[in-house]
């Protein structure tokens, strides 16, 4: 139709181009068609006589029919045509519409940036919003927005296109967590209008680390394990790392896996084992000393199944106890390891390898005690010797002490022979030792006569005994006049005032003891006689006892040794005249030690 319509114009402005005139006529001016859209062209058609000009810069249209033009606006068009210095004009008007909205099928997000990026690391994108033609669309208008589902991306802010972006933005985005991630673009307007990238993050480079699969609370002593994860600076495991990490924990009596250096194939993550052994709030750190690498992780530490502890504050680290002498023993329950149960509450009883000791009674555990108690324990045997506590009502919950060295008297009896002897009396024990003087022999013959003719009988008897005064003392009763069992006293002491005397002389080292007998008891006429001496044991054949005491603290070794004493020593036995019956070298002495 457009064809025709053109056609037609220019087939009249033909015929009137023929007509013969003086004045100039304009016999037709249009533009077909008159309306277009920007950026589209129309024909200006005319015909007249005369010179012909168009104006808006088109000129002389003479022996011209038709001019294209393609206004960007509206436009009114003004035909001249002069002729013998005539004009006429003539006015035509093209309307220019704007542009329909260009068509915009899809959006395309396309990653310019070359290799994957790391954590951290910006990518660029291009944006392209592309017509059906799959061409970008430079009329497309649209403001986009941009989601990710890495939580820690930084992302572009929104974008809108204009016309002189050509339909293309470029814009960047960083992401920070490892992994595959998407970069969407939303246009605000039309949701349909979408794109999405796919980007693979790899993580950065080392940076700090952490512990996992700790408990929170571990047994004292229990096997437990951990990972060390090596992380980059936003949380990514570094599958790069190849350091080496170093266990300590504030745990002193820790035992700790060597330092291990990561592998490839460890892909930054790592399995320890340590043992927490010491009850209370303890920490296990991780680090790599040769950077600032580091991580730790809280562990309360509760002691394991209780037992008994017994121990000997004082005794040293010998444990040396003297026989009779009381010790104290700490009772407290622990774990294996050592760790304090201060919340024990059993019953404990005490037993002893010594079955002549003193045990203490029963003792039950108070919360004020806070599992730990003293004892006192008095042992009496010589040697090497324990002491238990054992729960009464769980025998599992026990403990013994480490074997304690008791120290005590041991007196051996001399050999053989001699006149008068010192023997070890039945009564003895570790502690205390009664050593009794006796006769070995008789007198004979005895003289017949009275008690005031007889002079060759036994009046008195004693001692002057050198020994080590560190390491025995006096009992309470030092000299003991009473016979044992199976004898008699040689000697005749009476009821009232005895003759008796002894004495341990610690600045001198002597034991002096004697007794007497009186020539008449106050209160009596009788006259005491000589006794003539029998062999022992059998009637009439004691003397004396010596009691000495064990003095706590003595070291082992030789209190007296009759087989060796020295020139200090001095013993009699007389008559009622003062004569020696018996001297020094009649008497039989055995050995006293401490062993």
């Amino acid at each position: 139709m457009k064809r025709l319509l053109l056609g037609s114009l220019l087939l009249a402005v033909a015929a009137c181009s023929d007509s013969k005139s003086n004045s100039p006529t304009i016999s037709a001016f249009t533009a077909a068609p008159d309306t277009i859209t920007v950026g589209d062209s129309t024909q200006l058609v005319f015909g007249g006589t005369g010179s012909l000009s168009i104006d808006q810069g088109i000129g002389d249209v003479t022996g011209k029919t038709s001019v294209t033009v393609s206004p960007g606006v509206t436009t009114t068009y003004t035909l001249t045509a002069s002729q013998s210095g005539t004009t006429t004009t003539a006015k035509t008007k093209v309307t220019v519409n704007a542009a329909p909205p260009a068509q915009t099928l899809n959006l395309v997000l396309v990653r310019t940036s070359a290799g994957n990026p790391v954590a951290g690391e910006a990518a660029s994108f291009e944006l392209r919003a592309l017509n059906p033609a799959g061409n970008p669309n430079p009329g497309y208008k649209g403001t986009v927005q941009f989601t990710s589902d890495d939580p820690q991306a930084v992302l572009p802010a929104p974008v809108t296109f204009a016309p002189s972006d050509g339909g293309k933005k470029s814009v960047s985005a960083t992401f920070k967590t490892a992994g595959t991630h998407s970069l969407t673009a939303t246009d605000t307007t039309t949701a349909s209008l979408t794109a999405m990238a796919l980007v693979q993050v790899g993580p950065a480079a080392a940076a700090s680390c952490a512990i996992s699969g700790l408990p929170t609370t571990s047994t004292a002593g229990a096997q437990t394990g951990m990972q060390v994860a090596i992380l980059d600076a936003f949380g990514n495991q570094a599958t790069g790392y190849t350091g080496t990490i170093t266990l300590s924990s504030s745990d002193a009596a820790a035992q700790l896996e060597a330092p291990a250096t990561y592998a490839p194939s460890d892909a930054g993550r790592r399995a320890f084992s340590i043992q927490l052994r010491t009850a209370g709030a303890q920490t296990v750190t991780a680090a790599d000393a040769a950077s600032s690498i580091s991580c730790q992780a809280n562990v309360s530490v509760v002691a394991g199944t209780t037992l008994l502890s017994v121990t000997f504050p004082g005794l040293g680290a010998g444990l040396d106890a003297w026989a009779g002498t009381a010790v104290t023993s700490h009772i407290r329950a622990q774990d294996a390891l050592g760790n304090l149960v201060s919340d024990y509450a059993g019953t404990v009883a005490f037993t002893a390898s010594d079955a002549a000791a003193t045990l203490p009674a029963n003792v039950t555990f108070a919360a004020g005690d806070a599992g730990e108690k003293d004892v006192s324990v008095t042992f009496a045997s010589i040697g090497a010797q324990t002491f238990t506590a054992t729960d009464t009502a769980n025998s599992l919950i026990q403990g013994t002490g480490k074997t304690v060295t008791v120290h005590g008297l041991v007196y051996t009896d001399p050999a053989p022979g001699g006149k008068v002897r010192l023997v070890r009396n039945a009564s003895s024990n570790a502690r205390l030792v009664r050593l009794d003087l006796v006769s070995n022999t008789s007198l004979f013959p005895l003289t017949a006569g009275t008690n005031d003719t007889v002079r060759n009988g036994a009046f008195a008897a004693g001692m002057n005994l050198p020994l080590d005064a560190t390491k025995v003392g006096p009992d309470a009763t030092l000299l003991d006049v009473t016979a044992p069992g199976g004898s008699t006293a040689v000697l005749t002491l009476g009821t009232g005032v005895q003759a008796k005397a002894a004495t341990l002389s610690a600045a001198k080292g002597m034991l002096y003891s004697g007794v007497s007998q009186k020539r008449t008891e106050a209160g009596s006429a009788t006259v005491r006689g000589d006794v003539a001496v029998r062999p022992f044991p059998g009637a009439s054949s004691f003397y004396y006892s010596v009691r000495l005491v064990l003095t706590p603290g003595a070291t082992a070794g030789t209190v007296f040794d009759g087989a060796a004493l020295p020139a200090g020593f001095r013993a009699a036995v007389r008559d009622r005249s003062g004569s020696d019956v018996f001297s020094g070298p009649d008497f039989v002495i055995g050995k006293l030690e401490v062993r």
